[in-house]
C-alpha cells in the first residue's frame, strides 16, 4: 500500500512540475526583449552549417501581409535565389513580434551566401526584375512600406532593400 501511495505522490509531483515547465516555456519566447510567435509555413528547408558568418535575406512586413502572401513570397524568393546561384543554408518560419520594440513585427529570414558584393548586387537587380507573391518590385520605399520588403544584410549591417507594394488584403490573416 505504501508503494502505491508513493507512486501516486510521485506522479502528482511530476505532473505539477511538468505543468509549470510548460507555462515557463511560453514566456521564454522572448528574443532581444520582444515576445515572438513562430508561425509554421510548411515550406521545409534543410539546415546546413556554412562554417562561417553568412549574409541574410529577410522578408519583412510592417502589417500582416496574410498567410498566403508570406508562403508565396518565401517560395518565390527561394526560386529567385536558386536561379541566381545563391546558396541557402537555412530559412526560418514566419516570426511575428507580439510584444516589445522589435521592428518590423513580421519576418522570415533566409541565411544565404550572396557570394560577395558583385553577386549581391546581381541578386538585388534580379529581385528588382522579379514578381514576388504577385507583386512588382521597386527600389524606392512606399509611404506605407508596401505589402512587404526584402532586405539583405550581414551581421547587423544592411546591404540593400527591395520593396513590394500592391493591393492590401487586410481580411487575410495568419492563422494562430
Amino acid at each position: 500500500m505504501l508503494k502505491i501511495l508513493s507512486a501516486i505522490f510521485l506522479l502528482l509531483v511530476t505532473g505539477t512540475a511538468c505543468g509549470g515547465q510548460s507555462h515557463m516555456q511560453k514566456h521564454d519566447r522572448k528574443v532581444g526583449g520582444c515576445a515572438v510567435d513562430t508561425i509554421p509555413l510548411g515550406l521545409g528547408t534543410q539546415k546546413t552549417d556554412p562554417g562561417r558568418v553568412v549574409e541574410h535575406l529577410v522578408i519583412k512586413a510592417v502589417h500582416d501581409a496574410g498567410h498566403e502572401t508570406f508562403v508565396r513570397a518565401a517560395g518565390d524568393l527561394a526560386l529567385v535565389l536558386k536561379s541566381a546561384g545563391v546558396t541557402v543554408y537555412d530559412r526560418s518560419e514566419l516570426i511575428h513580434v507580439t510584444e516589445g520594440a522589435c521592428w518590423p513585427p513580421w519576418r522570415i529570414t533566409f541565411d544565404v551566401d550572396l557570394g560577395g558584393p558583385e553577386r549581391s548586387e546581381a541578386t538585388r537587380k534580379l529581385l528588382l526584375g522579379s514578381t514576388i507573391a504577385g507583386l512588382e518590385a521597386a527600389e524606392k520605399r512606399p509611404d506605407d512600406y508596401g505589402r512587404f520588403f526584402i532586405s539583405a544584410g550581414k551581421g547587423s549591417s544592411d546591404l540593400w532593400t527591395v520593396w513590394f507594394a500592391g493591393d492590401d488584403r487586410a481580411d487575410e490573416k495568419v492563422p494562430r
